[in-house]
């Protein structure tokens, strides 16, 4: 009803057809039902998490982050936060050995060692959606020259992948720059033995480092100093193993023993 004039008004007119007095309209205001209010609020909870755990990844995985976290890692000397945060130069992390041989590089030599050795680069995705930054080492190999069929190698007590290997020669890789207790094994039909040795992975080109080993073994020739012709069977037996003595009294190059 109009309040100037008290005639009943008709319902969508915005005047009083009797007195011609403004009439306000007045909306209904939809009430949210208990449940309703729940699911709206649970709503908004989990689009400002996303967003919120968005803006985190965003940061966390960034290249400053990244390189503020590796700058913290090995002030710290946190073999652990490098095996998270440093890869080769395929993307494949490094592993614990690697960091242990990298930290004692740093002790050894200081941070500026290192400095032209790496970059931050993008590497993969985390959770499939947020860039990941990582932080690419130059790949180091080591280079085995000479009598390399016996032997095997362990660094910092890892078998390491052997990229390449031939008849006098054997390259393994890729490594973290780093200090490394290098192991070297001999075994064969004549014997075993084990030298252990400290060797630098240190080029900043990435070209293989030479090592260079001195080990206790060699091939040998055994001579009869009372050989005649007449001997048809004189042989020479090591570790079961027979070896003949040949026309000159002597036997082949024997070895590495």
């Amino acid at each position: 009803f109009c309040k100037e004039c008290g005639h009943q008004l008709i319902t969508g007119n915005n005047v009083c057809v009797n007195c011609g007095n403004r009439v306000i309209q007045h909306k209904r205001v939809k009430k949210y039902k208990k449940k309703e209010k729940i699911y709206f609020g649970i709503t908004v909870g989990i689009i400002a998490l996303i967003i919120g755990f968005s803006m985190w990844a965003n940061s966390y995985f960034s290249q400053e982050s990244t390189a503020k976290r590796f700058a913290e890692a090995i002030s710290e000397k946190n073999t652990e936060s490098l095996t998270k945060l440093v890869v080769h130069q395929d993307g494949s992390p490094i592993i614990a050995m690697e960091a242990e041989a990298l930290v004692k590089l740093l002790v050894k030599e200081g941070k500026r060692s290192i400095e032209d050795y790496y970059s931050i680069q993008p590497n993969g995705k985390f959770l499939g959606v947020f860039q990941k930054h990582q932080v690419e080492m130059v790949d180091q190999f080591a280079y085995v020259e000479g009598t390399v069929e016996p032997l095997s190698f362990r660094f910092n007590k890892e078998k390491v992948k052997e990229e390449d290997r031939g008849e006098d020669f054997v390259l393994m890789g890729p490594l973290s720059p780093g200090i490394y207790d290098l192991e070297t094994k001999f075994e064969n039909d004549f014997g075993s033995g084990v030298t252990t040795s400290e060797i630098y992975l240190w080029n900043v080109e990435g070209e293989p480092s030479w090592i260079q080993l001195e080990l206790p073994f060699s091939e040998v020739v055994f001579e009869l100093e009372n050989y005649s012709t007449a001997m048809k069977s004189a042989s020479v037996v090591i570790n079961e193993t027979e070896i003949l003595i040949n026309d000159n009294g002597a036997t082949d190059p024997i070895g590495p023993i």
